[in-house]
């Protein structure tokens, strides 16, 4: 099935232009095996809020908006650094823990590592998946 046609299926457009809908809903497990006890406890309870999957549709709408701005591909630390992201409180943390998400619905891709433009080191960049 080709992304566009999935995301249609499972997508809300609101009159702004911004999408909602069971797309972002994420209920796979957040914490690994191997975590402690307190760290299943943290991810079951921003799951159950619903505070994950909120997270997830705002860092796909910053993908967006680093898009519309011409950032094909930006790394975590880049897409924490624009407005819209300070605007919802999103760091660049809470940021990278939603892209594989997101890459798991095909809504953003994983590109390969370059230089950060934000900061110092290697970093993996993301931009807007393509039909899948």
């Amino acid at each position: 099935m080709k992304q566009s046609t999935m995301f249609q299926q499972h997508a809300v457009h609101r009159h702004d232009g911004r999408v909602t809908g069971a797309i972002f809903d994420v209920t796979k497990p957040a914490a690994r095996k191997t975590d402690p006890d307190t760290s299943h406890e943290a991810a079951e309870r921003v799951t159950k809020s619903g505070v994950r999957s909120a997270q997830a549709r705002q860092v796909f709408h910053l993908v967006c908006a680093a898009h519309r701005r011409g950032m094909t591909d930006a790394t975590s630390r880049e897409l924490s650094e624009l407005p819209e992201a300070e605007e919802v409180g999103l760091d660049r943390w809470k940021i990278a823990r939603r892209l594989p998400e997101l890459e798991e619905r095909k809504l953003v891709q994983r590109g390969q590592k370059r230089a950060c433009r934000a900061g110092e080191g290697r970093a993996v960049p993301w931009r807007l998946g393509g039909a899948g």
